[in-house]
């Protein structure tokens, strides 16, 4: 996982490895960004972050995706909260940014 921290956008990107030889189809990447997967964030100043623009892909035993998140955070936030959810659940976490 890294933090891209930008004036205007923070960008969330994950990779996920170890997927044996046809242990993983690259294809199934739409069910990870699929109209019915909401992302957002917050910080610990209060600014509320959209999640609108996502992206993957896969080869080679590789997941990689890349969340944008808008708008930048100000000098003051510490801690960037990101909320995934899906309708099987929700998942948080909290990441440092700086």
């Amino acid at each position: 996982m890294s933090l891209e921290v930008w004036s205007t956008i923070v960008v969330l990107n994950l990779a996920h490895g170890n997927f044996a030889h046809g242990d993983f189809d690259p294809r199934r990447l739409r069910e990870r960004f699929g109209a019915e997967i909401r992302r957002r964030g917050w910080d610990d100043a209060g600014t509320q972050y959209r999640g609108g623009r996502a992206g993957g892909s896969g080869s080679h035993g590789m997941v990689l995706e890349r969340h944008i998140f808008e708008p930048g955070p100000p000098a003051e936030a510490r801690v960037l909260t990101v909320a995934v959810e899906t309708p099987g659940g929700r998942t948080t976490v909290g990441i440092p940014l700086g």
